[in-house]
């Protein structure tokens, strides 16, 4: 009886959404285009639009204007549909601005929806990489959504920082991620089997190869410090094996000497077999002795 119930009041909303020219009693006024709604439902969800709505500084005739340049029309739309149904069209292209009118309109469950969508988005590497850009785009409005794509960054295998997106029916190919969100990468994802630093060292340096011929810049050690320098200082360097410390950061001086130093020392003394326990019987010390005296 209850899902019955719930069937009905979902019906019931849609209609209503679909069709807000029957009984709205309100208008908004988006870039100059009407997007009509009713007062009793968005009252209760936005305090913000309530308050908007109510104010004795509202307009006499209902129709109030938006004219913030980070909301299209489309976008407004969908932010009512979420209203109505809780549930709406999350994407690439108005991800910022549903996270932008969850905050402006005192929304918090529409940023906790669009974060579950970006989560079920990030199925492969190509929607991993797509959406952490997007991340830093919007850190502050949403400093929780890097964490959702470095946690699964870090659990998924993948060959290169190149990733292809698709927007629509299009598929926009990106040769390689931006140079900050490498940097972020390198600062703040999660070590794991699939990545650990010297994977991750091996995926920055091609990335800068490509990123030096990009540039115009020579392949070579001068024109890879340039490039990988600031998001290389980064990495954990104790964790990196000797073989990439001694082929990749040392001849590209991606470290200062006495850093170098200093971890090369470490895997040196790692590499040397802890000395043989001292003998406890007695004749086994009499001939430790005497060897130890001999040599």
């Amino acid at each position: 009886m209850a899902a019955d119930k719930n069937f009905f009041c979902s019906n019931v909303y849609e209609n209503l959404y679909l069709n807000t020219d029957d009984d709205a009693d309100t208008t908004f006024l988006v870039h100059g285009q009407e997007v009509k709604a009713h007062k009793c439902i968005i009252a209760k969800r936005s305090e913000a639009l309530k308050a908007m709505i109510n104010s004795d500084l509202a307009p006499a005739d209902g129709r109030h204007v938006i004219a913030d340049e980070k909301i299209k029309v489309e976008d407004f739309k969908e932010f009512l549909r979420f209203l109505y149904l809780d549930n709406c069209d999350v994407g690439y292209n108005n991800l910022g601005a549903l996270l932008h009118m969850s905050d402006m309109y005192l929304v918090p469950y529409l940023k906790k929806y669009c974060m579950e969508r970006v989560e079920n988005e990030c199925r492969n590497i190509n929607g991993i990489l797509g959406y952490c850009e997007l991340a830093i785009l919007y850190e502050d409005v949403c400093p929780e959504m890097i964490q959702i794509c470095f946690k699964k960054l870090s659990q998924t295998m993948f060959e290169s920082m190149v990733y292809h997106l698709t927007i629509g029916h299009n598929r926009i190919s990106h040769n390689r991620i931006s140079a900050e969100l490498l940097e972020r990468i390198a600062k703040d994802c999660p070590r794991s089997a699939g990545l650990n630093e010297d994977r991750l060292l091996m995926k920055i340096f091609e990335w800068g190869q490509q990123e030096c011929k990009q540039q115009n810049i020579a392949v070579d050690p001068t024109g890879m410090k340039k490039v990988l320098s600031p998001i290389v200082k980064h990495m954990k360097f104790g964790d990196l094996s000797i073989h990439l410390l001694t082929k990749i950061i040392y001849p590209n001086q991606l470290a200062p000497a006495d850093l170098y130093i200093q971890y090369l020392i470490r895997h040196l003394n790692r590499d040397v077999p802890e000395p043989l326990p001292r003998p406890t019987s007695r004749n086994a010390v009499e001939r430790h002795e005497h060897y130890r005296v001999w040599w």
